[in-house]
């Protein structure tokens, strides 16, 4: 039969057997089974915490310590306008760093500013976006872009064993820009460079030369 508790319970088994299992014979499609965690305050504010799941265990100086939490937060408590926070924490390097949250108003990955990559996997490259946290760089099809942005990969579907390669770059100390190809081997880029007159160029990155350079009054050279 059903049973209340009004002081804190604990379930101990000297096995891996399941201490809890919750079961529902409904035939209906409600929702079932379901666990509830309700903060049923009297005097509900914003900002308030309504829950944590903590995931527990002992370290080697025996101390009890926590792994990994879950947290609900109500973040709007108005009749009509509720909102709500979830995030995800986990520990590193001996502290709780927060690693997702949820808002009414995004999802925020890293929040915390650790150093810790994140990286999606798609069904044929395990690289398919990653985010190099330490150095602040985006890869598409690498672990290692060597720009803010760069893509690895065919950049056509019918360029067949190219190998290339496209990235666009500013640069912070010249303050120019620059989008650069590379495929089979050879490098070629175009520029926009405040430092030469704004000139508008092509250039031949592997030997070393400037084809074609196009100045805001309209002259050119070329070599």
């Amino acid at each position: 039969g059903a049973f209340t508790a009004t002081d804190g319970c604990t379930i101990t088994t000297a096995d891996n057997t399941t201490q809890l299992t919750l079961t529902s014979t409904d035939a209906d499609s409600g929702v079932g089974p379901r666990l509830d965690l309700k903060r049923d305050s009297g005097s509900p504010a914003d900002n308030d915490a309504l829950g944590r799941v903590r995931f527990l265990f002992d370290n080697d100086a025996g101390q009890e310590t926590e792994a990994i939490l879950f947290t609900g937060i109500v973040s709007d408590v108005s009749d009509g306008t509720e909102d709500a926070k979830f995030t995800i924490a986990t520990m590193i390097n001996g502290t709780n760093r927060e690693r997702v949250a949820m808002t009414d108003t995004e999802v925020v990955f890293n929040d915390d500013s650790i150093d810790s990559d994140f990286r999606v996997e798609s069904n044929g490259n395990a690289n398919m976006l990653f985010v190099d946290a330490g150095n602040d760089k985006v890869g598409i099809g690498t672990s290692s872009p060597g720009v803010p942005l760069e893509v690895n990969g065919d950049i056509r579907t019918n360029v067949s064993g190219s190998n290339a390669q496209i990235s666009a770059i500013t640069d912070g100390a010249s303050n120019y820009a620059t989008v650069s190809v590379t495929t089979g081997g050879r490098s070629y880029s175009m520029q926009v460079r405040p430092d030469q007159s704004n000139a508008f160029t092509i250039r031949d990155e592997t030997g070393g030369t400037n084809p074609l350079r196009i100045f805001t009054n309209g002259a050119f050279n070329h070599s």
